[in-house]
């Protein structure tokens, strides 16, 4: 026998504890939130009282009720709940915050303890499975073949793959930890004011220039990670029992055709009624942002969903690319409509990527060549009144003219030199979540015409190393990496076995370019840091990638 041996049973035991400590502390932490938001909202509705309190007791029941079924409805209905706010048609313009709160608390009420014991305690066995509901646990205990399931989910997975499945929930709770902490450290700082006690009991949502802002910030953050937590790992369904008797993971996967169908559908609706009735009124010059707040974050949401569009369905059977080819119209223009410049180069990006991967040379010549024939055009049209005059003419005469990039957007290039001077300020904690935009008027230089406006960083990843420190950027972008790999693995060996595996492995990488449109957008953009509309999107994106079936499984129907 090893005389190490029970050293490192001992070890394990002690690492397995801490983290079911961790955990608890972490949930326990994200349910007294969401509890201050609920209360603050009940207490602050006034005449929305009502549909507030009807929309809080219908998700925690539904929560309650069976949580999985609780988020599909979540992330399906999400741009209608937005798009209803902000057209004022549901008096709530919190609406999925509020949801989404409160189906976690019906979910960690209906557990009888704050939803810990869904996630296993013990990192001894390798699992992929974060949540097992009431129902499907007990179940699975009195079959006694828990560990059966674990291992027949690990069949045909590289040690690598078993790893990285371990790993990346880890690296959410650090995720949200750092949130946690940045948000306790600014409680502290305001531990004395009674005026921040008044707006934490009554308030429940603050703007970005008012100093609690930072309660919202964390909000919306934690409640993306909690959310991509639990997606990214699936479930084991007792009602999908394979023929040697062992449960089946179910995944996230699954659904995202059927949710990106619908925010598609959606965007189109809303952007017939504003345009027709101007519900909710525009931009005075142009564009198109309802259902979501601004032509950014309408931009990345679209871009997102035309590049999975066109990713999944350029090479599928005729009938199928006939309806794709219509949903790729469809999106290519709520893309245009957008007003975004950062959404259609990301557009023209991903589509030559596209065309590299999947199309014969001949094609990446011919895209090559006629984006270089447009960018000629508007560079010849570039002073003509008419293109100068028209909104979104001008628009692409910004984004194409061949100029030096100092002139063609000095404003963001003095917001990323603010953000620069701010990490270099406090680069391992960051300046704390939500802090940038009442913190960036500090950093200007007297060469910067805005340097008194504060403004956010509109650049995601700039703004997360300002906030929260370069370590918490580290992980972030160490995250994504992960979820882009595994996506692209996932298409590259599944690429070449049956039709089915092939027109699965294909929605796979309309994901994941999906994933690296929408993150482009944001380099000149801060949607995802600000809006519960874009956190729920791309957390959604990147749980599927995760949570998507590997070449050797046989867990999911394709």
């Amino acid at each position: 026998m090893d005389p190490t041996q029970p050293i490192r049973h001992w070890s394990l035991a002690v690492i397995s504890r801490s983290i079911t400590g961790w955990r608890h502390v972490l949930n326990a932490s994200f349910f007294l939130l969401c509890i201050r938001f609920q209360l603050a909202a009940v207490l602050s509705a006034g005449s929305a009282l009502y549909p507030v309190l009807i929309l809080l007791l219908g998700a925690a029941c539904v929560g309650a009720w069976n949580v999985w079924a609780a988020f599909f409805a979540f992330t399906l209905t999400l741009p209608l709940l937005n798009g209803l706010g902000f057209a004022s048609l549901l008096n709530c313009s919190f609406a999925p915050s509020l949801v989404f709160s409160a189906v976690w608390t019906g979910f960690s009420i209906a557990s009888s303890r704050i939803s810990t014991k869904y996630w296993p305690a013990s990192i001894c066995v390798p699992s992929r499975t974060v949540l097992f509901p009431v129902e499907y646990r007990s179940a699975t205990e009195k079959a006694g073949n828990i560990s059966q399931a674990v291992q027949e989910s690990l069949e045909g997975i590289s040690e690598s793959e078993r790893h990285l499945s371990n790993l990346c929930p880890r690296i959410a709770d650090i995720l949200i930890t750092a949130v946690f902490g940045s948000l306790a450290w600014q409680i502290c700082r305001r531990f004395n004011s009674l005026e921040f006690w008044h707006d934490f009991l009554f308030r429940a949502t603050f703007g970005y220039g008012e100093s609690s802002y930072f309660l919202t910030s964390a909000l919306i953050w934690s409640q993306g990670l909690f959310y991509f937590r639990t997606l990214s790992q699936g479930r084991y369904d007792k009602r999908s029992v394979g023929e040697n008797g062992q449960y089946r993971r179910v995944q996230t996967s699954v659904w995202a055709p059927a949710i990106l169908t619908t925010f598609g559908v959606t965007m189109c609706v809303f952007l017939i009624v504003q345009a027709i009735w101007n519900i909710p009124e525009g931009w005075s010059e142009a564009g198109i942002q309802s259902p979501f707040e601004d032509i950014s974050s309408f931009g990345s949401i679209a871009v997102a969903i035309f590049i999975f569009a066109v990713g999944s369905r350029i090479l599928a059977r005729p009938p199928e690319m006939a309806v794709g080819f219509l949903g790729c119209i469809a999106m290519l223009v709520l893309v245009i409509a957008s007003f975004s410049r950062g959404a259609w180069l990301s557009a023209a990006t991903f589509l030559l990527l596209i065309t590299a991967i999947r199309l014969p040379k001949i094609w990446i010549v011919t895209f090559i060549i006629a984006a270089l024939a447009a960018v000629a055009v508007i560079n010849a049209n570039a002073k003509r009144t008419y293109w100068l005059n028209h909104p979104y003419l001008s628009r692409l005469v910004d984004l194409a003219k061949i100029e030096s990039p100092i002139k063609k957007d000095t404003a963001r290039l003095n917001l990323f030199a603010k953000a620069g001077r701010m990490i270099r300020e406090h680069p391992l904690t960051g300046s704390g979540i939500g802090s940038f935009y009442l913190r960036s008027v500090d950093f200007g230089q007297s060469n910067d015409p805005r340097a008194e406006i504060p403004d956010f960083a509109h650049n995601v990843f700039l703004q997360i190393a300002a906030e929260d420190g370069l370590p918490v950027l580290a992980l972030f972008i160490a995250l994504i990496i992960c979820g882009l790999w595994r996506g692209y693995n996932t298409w590259h060996r599944r690429n070449t076995r049956t039709p089915e595996s092939s027109q699965y492995a294909s929605r796979i990488l309309g994901i994941t370019l999906g994933i690296g449109a929408y993150l482009q957008t944001q380099m000149t953009a801060n949607s995802l840091n600000v809006y519960l509309s874009n956190q729920i999107f791309f957390w959604f994106l990147i749980a599927v990638v995760f949570s998507a079936e590997l070449p050797d499984g046989t867990h999911e129907k394709p």
